[in-house]
């Protein structure tokens, strides 16, 4: 048993230095053949307790449905709720009780690369932002213990903004409304960038944003 501790903490090591950074860095990777799928996940030494940082976060002046983080705990070989609600942007904390595990993307123990973070004591809360272009589940597990049937998912539903266009829920639509669509670029059926609903960010959503450019029309 001891052995295979320390085999395991190795792997998680090893696997982590190229994902995951202090201070919430944030990265872009693809998934599912779209581009630019965002992530972030507090990893490493964390400077403050889970309580600490899950509250700052919490507190930070956001608008919309990106306010509204959902939060994950895990107790034992648990993670609670076992399947979480979310939408395209809005983030998501694990925050960690006992033991050591991971929060790692996947079915069937099998990492899927969109996330893989340790989840302990030296590292209290990981934090993962859902991609633009998310559709259908998301389904995770820890790496340790996934055989105890200690796995997760986060059922990811589509999210409407105050107004056509207006993608960062700030109330008006411009610039930053417009990088987020560049980013959305291609296929993306059911996505919030897809204003036109032909299943794909172009050049035909990028008109529709410029001809409702300022402040949302209720």
């Amino acid at each position: 048993m001891h052995s295979s501790t320390e085999h395991f903490a190795g792997d998680v090591a090893d696997t982590d230095s190229t994902r995951t950074r202090t201070a919430l860095p944030s990265s872009s990777r693809r998934q599912d053949g779209h581009p630019h799928a965002r992530r972030r996940a507090i990893a490493g030494r964390s400077v403050l307790p889970a309580a600490a940082m899950l509250g700052v976060a919490l507190m930070a002046p956001t608008t919309g449905a990106r306010a509204e983080a959902v939060v994950i705990t895990q107790s034992g070989f648990t993670f609670t709720p076992q399947q979480a609600t979310v939408a395209p942007g809005q983030t998501v904390f694990w925050i960690h009780s006992d033991g050591v595990h991971t929060v790692t993307s996947g079915s069937g123990c099998a990492q899927s690369g969109l996330f893989n973070a340790p989840l302990s004591a030296a590292n209290p809360s990981v934090e993962f932002i859902v991609p633009l272009d998310a559709t259908g589940e998301i389904p995770y597990f820890c790496m340790p213990h996934c055989g105890f049937g200690m796995t997760g998912t986060l059922i990811v539903v589509p999210r409407t903004p105050p107004c056509p266009g207006d993608l960062d829920d700030s109330g008006d639509v411009g610039f930053n409304d417009l990088l987020t669509m560049l980013s959305s670029w291609g296929p993306c059926a059911g996505c919030p960038a897809d204003l036109d609903g032909s299943d794909a960010v172009d050049f035909a959503d990028v008109l529709a944003l410029l001809s409702i450019w300022g402040p949302c029309r209720r």
